[in-house]
């Protein structure tokens, strides 16, 4: 996963700061080697924890705004506008459900289809194309989260670039929905946030580990 510069500043002083204190530790002889085994493993603990923290954090950002792009962008007030009145709002409801109900008989029409099953891209490539011709802003914007959901970046980019207002949301959007879709992109986001620990503890469990940590500091 691409990491923003400020979670990258922040995991880089994690690991400057973890590799600065195993390095006090192990300076102080005035402790026996578990003595300072245990401090060490307190230390990396701790910031092995920020991290968690961290992408923890990250995640639930990325859960909130994928939430409000997804209201922005496919809800009522992201066509309508919030200050429709009741009325329009009625009607634009009920033009919206048409519209993924048509969306989705298009689709599963083509799952029935040898030649079309697992391509759903050119039978919504052809849906988008014909609600622009008819100038229908809700079946275009349902062919467009179909599509997003399918991985049909050509229809995702013709449906943006028609609409240069929100292509950065769009944009956006799909960065945010295919964050964690292949198991790469978890390995991946596995091994940005790991903290390698010092030697002292590298070859111990993390329940050895934090059970280290744990204990009290004998001199």
């Amino acid at each position: 996963m691409r990491l923003d510069p400020t979670t990258t500043q922040a995991l880089d002083q994690l690991r400057k700061t973890i590799d600065a204190e195993a390095t006090h530790i192990r300076a102080n002889r005035d402790l026996t080697f578990e003595a300072r085994q245990r401090q060490i493993a307190r230390s990396w603990v701790a910031h092995r924890d920020a991290a968690k923290a961290l992408r923890e954090r990250l995640n639930t950002n990325a859960a909130d705004e994928r939430r409000k792009l997804e209201s922005d962008l496919f809800g009522l007030d992201g066509i309508v506008g919030w200050r429709a009145d009741a009325s329009t709002r009625a009607t634009a409801s009920v033009a919206m459900r048409d519209a993924q109900d048509r969306v989705r008989s298009a689709l599963d029409a083509a799952n029935s289809s040898d030649i079309l099953k697992q391509h759903p891209e050119p039978v919504l490539a052809e849906l988008l194309k014909r609600a622009e011709r008819a100038g229908d802003e809700f079946m275009a914007r349902a062919v467009a989260e179909a599509a997003i959901d399918r991985s049909c970046a050509d229809v995702v980019n013709a449906f943006s670039a028609a609409r240069p207002a929100i292509e950065p949301a769009v944009d956006r959007y799909w960065a945010i929905a295919h964050t964690h879709t292949r198991a790469r992109d978890v390995m991946n986001e596995e091994m940005a946030f790991a903290l390698e620990p010092p030697a002292e503890v590298a070859g111990l469990s993390e329940w050895e580990v934090n059970a280290l940590a744990g204990a009290a500091v004998a001199l």
